[in-house]
């Protein structure tokens, strides 16, 4: 949830309150992965269509929150660390219809929606995951890791 908070000001919180050397670790998971084909994705991003984006997944314009590298090691930097390379691994989510339903309902721009539109779309999303998948999807991730410590 870090990329809902202001990033130089909490990382100088963080900073403040390690010892000398200490570490901090900020890591993200994001869907998609640009070098595997994700079927659900492309099954089911027209029903995104009229919906914002949520703060973390990025769009058109910017790169995901995880993925932009620049970007995080330039606020760790910024705020007194000391950056270690960033890691990112790929790895594949499998879920059920139902479990479809309860992460897509974590999403902030489907929590956002009426209870209506949010109803209607994960009873879509469950839907195409049931008749579509056979009850098996398999999401493409990635996970990106910042490390850096505090200068001594």
């Amino acid at each position: 949830m870090f990329h809902w908070l202001d990033p130089t000001a909490s990382l100088k919180k963080i900073h403040g309150l390690l010892r000398p050397d200490g570490a901090v670790a900020l890591w993200w998971n994001v869907f998609g992965d640009t070098g595997r084909p994700d079927a659900f994705h492309d099954e089911t991003v027209h029903l995104f269509a009229s919906h914002p984006s949520s703060l973390s997944s990025g769009d058109a314009e910017r790169l995901p929150h995880g993925l932009d590298t620049g970007a995080r090691v330039g606020e760790l930097a910024a705020t007194g660390f000391i950056t270690d390379e960033p890691q990112f691994l790929s790895w594949t989510l499998t879920l059920d219809p139902a479990a479809v339903r309860r992460l897509y309902a974590t999403y902030s721009n489907v929590a956002t929606l009426s209870p209506a539109q949010r109803g209607a779309l994960l009873d879509a999303l469950e839907d195409i995951a049931a008749s579509r998948f056979g009850g098996h999807v398999e999401r493409n991730m990635t996970t990106a890791i910042y490390t850096a410590r505090r200068r001594s």
